[in-house]
């Protein structure tokens, strides 16, 4: 019987990122026993084969070791409180929900590509109790590329992954991290370091000067396992997450925000049938980029949902809800 990861305690995972090469489709099942995956079912740098563009990734490691203190993480808590131990367990694992320690409670919503490249990561503060974003003092998001960007633009900074702290230094390696090189192989518990961490289009430096950040749709790893499914996209992380649990005929991907669909982004999408569900006051925007996105690629069949636009109340118009809040009972 599975040990499940919400019922585990602290600090253990068995989330893992496939293999490099190794199938994504046979990775996504939970394991059948125990509180990790094996080490094999990790994505490990010496595996991951870039391509020959100077095109790089954040190394799976951020990731890997983001899969840990989920009763820390206030959103996984959340989900927990609606759903229960055994869906809330099922979508942490479906959507590769991390946990980060830059605020107390934060989650990391993955960016992994079809490919299993890890673009980036958007990290995000939750009321566990209302499951609404934390925005006082101010609006807490931030972004992996630009937290892992910092441990490599002084001499020694320390970060961390779910609660847990590792060091960083240009210098001289931590008492816990031996020296590394281009062609070591990364320990376990160090985060991986190169004397010409460099960045392009898709890493994690937004400092340096070759730094172009290209996201791709949260969710989109899930893109392979299902390609005769109905693809449903929304603004946000969150409620991609809830949607998949109550309208699992879609698979159910986010662009991030209002403005966050792109034609980059849904390049991935030709062939599919995809329904657009826009926030309350983006039906109007999302209809006239659904349009473009046509004309821009003919395989592409996008409609867009007025199902906000016909049920909505003026108050909800004032809230600017999404489709959670609304068709969902209150989410």
């Amino acid at each position: 019987m599975r040990k499940s990861v919400v019922r585990s305690k602290p600090g253990t995972s068995h989330y893992r990122l496939p293999t490099s090469g190794s199938g994504l489709s046979s990775h996504y099942g939970l394991p059948t026993s125990g509180s990790r995956l094996s080490s094999d079912s990790r994505l490990r740098t010496s595996d991951l084969k870039l391509p020959t563009s100077p095109e790089l990734f954040i190394d799976a490691w951020y990731a890997n070791n983001s899969f840990v203190d989920y009763d820390k993480n206030n959103f996984v808590q959340y989900l927990i409180a609606r759903f229960g131990f055994d869906v809330a367990d099922t979508l942490v694992g479906r959507y590769r929900i991390g946990t980060h320690s830059h605020w107390e409670g934060a989650t990391v919503f993955w960016q992994l590509d079809a490919k299993g490249n890890l673009r980036t990561g958007k990290v995000m503060l939750y009321n566990k109790q209302t499951g609404k974003r934390v925005k006082q003092p101010h609006n807490h998001i931030t972004w992996m590329h630009t937290l892992i960007s910092k441990q490599f633009s002084v001499s020694s900074v320390q970060s961390s992954v779910g609660s847990g702290q590792f060091a960083v230094s240009s210098k001289e390696s931590s008492a816990n991290c031996p020296p590394q090189t281009a062609n070591q192989q990364n320990s376990a518990n160090c985060p991986p370091r190169t004397a010409n961490f460099q960045a392009s289009s898709a890493n994690c430096q937004p400092q340096t000067a070759n730094f172009k950040l290209r996201q791709c749709l949260f969710g989109e790893h899930l893109l392979p396992e299902a390609p005769h499914i109905p693809v449903a996209i929304v603004e946000s992380e969150k409620t991609a997450i809830i949607a998949s649990a109550l309208m699992p005929a879609f698979t159910w991907l986010a662009c991030g925000s209002l403005d966050g669909l792109n034609t980059d982004k849904c390049r991935i999408l030709a062939g599919r049938k995809v329904m657009l569900f826009p926030d309350v006051n983006g039906y109007d925007k999302w209809l006239a980029k659904a349009r473009q996105l046509q004309r821009e690629n003919p395989a592409l069949r996008i409609e867009v949902s007025a199902m906000l636009e016909q049920h909505a109340t003026e108050e909800n118009r004032k809230q600017g809800v999404d489709i959670a809040d609304v068709v969902f009972g209150g989410f």
